[in-house]
């Protein structure tokens, strides 16, 4: 189950504390609720998701700071604005409402393992702060949104252990910052796609138990970064890329695969890339009992 959800709650609280606390302190009360867009959409967000009966609701809809409300975190030179907000497994049910796209300041948001429904608004994507969403854990459907590309300061996406379908959109291949990538058990489909090999910064990479299907692109082999890849329980063919079984955590083993023959190390240019490419495509049909021409 591990690998389906994220890295473990200490490693993620550590980085959670190094993202948030620059400029976080208990702030004085903001005059004339100064952080009003921001409390809106926290209240919206209580509304959407039964914060009654929430685990831990101290201080929610009341006057007091935003940072005194339980899960909030918030910048106290910039008129409260929240700058974390931290509710993983605090019982929320319901969808995920649009206003949450309004918290502009936002560098952490947690709402993992919980009983959330319904879809990821695209609103989301209007974080341009962001540094970590995680949903994991949840009951989200739908597909994953184009617009969570626009989040140029990523580095940790967790939407694992769902019911999202679809393809794994193109525009998460903007996010060039992103070190842990956990899309595993839901149920998305369509190949791998190739441009993964592109985010040079990953060193996560989960996609287990969804219904992928077409061989592993070579270009996950360039990925020198990469420390953990899981990509078993879907319905994968071909073979094994050079460089994969160099990770340290992977379950290659577990795919059933060859090895493929002859594609070795990352190219040095982009036409000897493509030569490689090429390559490998003949491997796989060989693979598959087809011969190549040419």
């Amino acid at each position: 189950m591990d690998r389906f959800v994220r890295a473990t709650p200490l490693v993620l609280t550590l980085v959670l504390l190094v993202i948030i606390s620059t400029g976080v302190s208990p702030p004085p009360v903001p005059t004339a609720h100064a952080d009003g867009d921001d409390r809106a959409a926290l209240i919206a967000l209580y509304h959407a998701t039964d914060g009654a009966n929430w685990r831990d609701n101290t201080n929610w809809l009341s006057d007091k700071p935003l940072n005194e409300w339980a899960g909030v975190r918030s910048i106290s030179s910039d008129n409260g604005r929240v700058s974390g907000l931290y509710l993983e497994r605090y019982d929320l049910t319901g969808q995920i409402p649009p206003e949450l796209g309004n918290l502009a300041k936002l560098k952490l948001l947690d709402l993992g393992d919980n009983q959330l429904t319904g879809p990821i608004p695209p609103e989301l994507g209007d974080l341009a702060n962001l540094g970590i969403l995680s949903l994991y854990g949840n009951q989200l459907t739908g597909p994953i949104p184009p617009e969570l590309g626009n989040l140029a300061n990523l580095t940790y996406l967790y939407l694992s252990a769902n019911q999202l379908s679809g393809p794994i959109p193109a525009e998460l291949g903007n996010l060039a910052n992103l070190v842990d990538l956990s899309l595993g058990g839901n149920q998305l489909t369509g190949e791998i796609p190739s441009w993964l090999g592109d985010l040079s910064s990953l060193k996560r990479l989960s996609l287990s138990g969804n219904q992928l299907t077409g061989s592993i692109p070579p270009e996950l082999g360039y990925l020198a970064n990469l420390q953990f890849l899981y990509l078993d329980d879907n319905q994968l063919t071909g073979c094994i890329p050079a460089g994969l079984r160099d990770v340290r955590s992977n379950d290659l083993d577990d795919l059933g695969l060859p090895d493929c023959a002859g594609v070795t190390g990352p190219p040095a240019d982009g036409a000897a890339r493509a030569a490689l490419v090429a390559l490998y495509n003949a491997t796989t049909a060989r693979i598959g009992g087809t011969i190549p021409t040419g």
